[in-house]
């Protein structure tokens, strides 16, 4: 017997589906704000909290979702950063919660565009349809 784990061979559109999501979680847009020496206020805090904790949930969903494509048969595959991610260089902490909050929402439009695709794949549907979730939660945070 053998200690490797077992995989099942997904068709390419869940794979698709969840290396579309696996994306956006690798290049976080929150990981990336961080890094982008905002203007942070003392006013500021809870706003850069927020945006912290939205970057340790693309962390943790990057890992579980690299993880799931792996139990599928595949490799994930993060592509390159978004270009629009050199914009957001020294601006004010507020202005990015606010784009930040714009990002997830698009991003959970495209997500649920996707669910139709993964629906034969219980575990995808489940990841994507459980990520939908959390970021409509994170942007509605985020606006208030």
């Amino acid at each position: 017997m053998t200690n490797e784990p077992l995989t099942i061979e997904a068709p390419q559109a869940v794979l698709d589906a969840l290396n579309r999501v696996f994306m956006d979680r690798y290049h976080s847009t929150a990981e990336y704000i961080l890094e982008a020496s905002p203007y942070i206020g003392p006013e500021d805090q809870r706003a850069l909290q927020r945006i912290q904790a939205v970057a340790a949930f693309d962390r943790a969903e990057s890992v579980r979702l690299t993880a799931l494509i792996e139990s599928l048969g595949a490799v994930p595959h993060a592509g390159p950063y978004s270009r629009r991610l050199a914009e957001l260089n020294y601006l004010a902490i507020d202005y990015l919660r606010r784009y930040l909050a714009d990002q997830l929402l698009e991003q959970v439009a495209d997500y649920t565009a996707l669910l139709p695709s993964v629906q034969k794949c219980t575990e995808a549907r489940d990841a994507i349809a459980s990520l939908i979730a959390n970021l409509q939660e994170f942007a509605h945070t985020l606006s208030v």
